[in-house]
């Protein structure tokens, strides 16, 4: 069965950008216990036990026991193990249970026959490839340097959804960006790609591993592009709100505020023209209502007015007295990042003149909406970015645990 082509996509893609709801400091806690299989109790050897979107892990042993060096916060657990149901719970430092847990794991339902990839693709195959991988590593400079090990895994579904690719895998992406040092272990749990809207949203759960092959030549150079990922990216923005040192860091921060839309007339004019349009046998009139009216009923009904005023971050933070960190974006908030600039892969070599600071569009979903240390929030899916942030994806994404030597909230955990 072959798979349409998705359309070129707008540049700007409005991203449901994943994060992790945990957060962390560094001060350690011991996460312990057994994995046992769940109808029969007996102890389950060798499954992966991981906190998601970080670099700490374990692998269980013989007698299904792990041990796993937290720093304080929350934390969402992922445990893996083929030919069982992979299973995700949260945990809090603060209420860890001192005799331990004990993870019971089902088997899976699914049999590892019924799951079939044709081995031979055709071309729309390789073409959905390139648009999924470009819109799920990314285009930047670190993303052209990571490569998914087990390509042949996808499944990538243009033809059940009109104008949308849908993608799966039926194993763990296997991820190494060179640029980051990372092998990355990968569960995609969600990836669609709106051809008309150009959006994309994508979720999953990620373990990261340093590459220890590294000789200190190479390892300088990826520390130097770990920090260059880390700086402007929404964990640190996050981190900079929190700590209250988001101006010191190079951002600002202007308000963009939904109006109603002056090209599309008011619901009431435009159902008031299609009885008109009904009832009249004038074709003049007919057409004069189309264009004026009925043509413009699909616009959409706000517009955005930028307001070109800097404001301050306490405009849209609230703390609370038990030192509770809140975001409160009422509309839409423009944030610049001065301290570098868009790459040329964003904004594209003909227009390369144009390069600016990053500027990036945020769009606050949940009103009850916490901040964390570590740069992450409550609600996964709870702000909507536009913009650079929304063009940076999974070939620029750091684990939660890295943190820049010179940051200044270093100490603070």
């Amino acid at each position: 069965m072959k798979e349409k082509r998705p359309a070129k996509l707008l540049k700007t893609l409005l991203l449901a950008f994943f994060l992790f709801p945990v957060f962390q400091a560094f001060a350690q806690n011991k996460f312990y216990g057994r994995v046992v299989e769940a109808k029969s109790k007996t102890p389950v050897p060798y499954v992966t036990i991981y906190l998601n979107n970080t670099t700490f892990g374990a692998v269980a042993n013989l007698e299904g026991e792990f041990e796993i060096d937290v720093p304080d916060g929350n934390y969402e657990v992922i445990v893996r193990l083929l030919g069982y149901e992979t299973l995700t719970f949260f945990i809090n430092t603060n209420q860890l249970a001192p005799q331990g847990y004990r993870v019971e794991l089902l088997e899976s339902e699914q049999e590892l026959e019924e799951i079939q990839v044709e081995e031979e693709r055709d071309p729309s195959w390789y073409r959905n490839l390139k648009t999924f991988k470009n819109n799920f590593l990314g285009s930047s400079i670190n993303s052209r340097k990571t490569e998914i090990l087990n390509e042949e895994s996808l499944i990538l579904n243009a033809e059940s959804s009109p104008g949308e690719l849908v993608v799966s895998s039926t194993e763990v992406l296997k991820i190494v960006n060179e640029n980051l040092g990372y092998q990355i272990d990968y569960i995609l749990k969600q990836f669609s790609l709106s051809r008309k809207e150009g959006r994309v949203v994508y979720g999953g759960n990620a373990l990261f591993r340093n590459d220890e092959s590294l000789n200190n030549r190479k390892l300088k150079r990826v520390i130097k592009n770990r920090d260059r990922a880390y700086y402007g990216s929404i964990q640190h923005l996050m981190q900079a709100l929190y700590f209250g040192k988001a101006i010191e860091q190079g951002y600002i921060f202007k308000e963009i505020r939904r109006i109603p839309n002056p090209e599309r007339p008011s619901q009431e004019l435009i159902d008031e023209a299609k009885k008109i349009y009904s009832a009249s046998e004038n074709q003049e009139v007919k057409d004069s209502l189309r264009i004026n009216f009925l043509n413009k009923e699909k616009l959409p009904e706000f517009a955005r007015q930028l307001i070109d005023t800097e404001i301050s971050p306490d405009s849209f933070i609230r703390r609370t007295d038990d030192g509770r960190v809140f975001l409160e974006i009422k509309d839409l908030i423009q944030v610049s990042y001065l301290k570098e600039n868009e790459e040329i892969n964003y904004v594209g070599s003909a227009n390369a003149k144009n390069v600016s600071f990053q500027k990036s569009i945020i769009d606050q979903l949940n009103s009850d909406f916490e901040i964390f240390p570590n740069g992450t929030y409550s609600d996964t899916f709870g702000l909507l970015f536009e913009g650079y942030m929304a063009w940076e994806k999974v070939g620029d994404l750091m684990p939660l645990d890295y943190l820049p030597e010179n940051i200044p909230w270093r100490a603070e955990y």
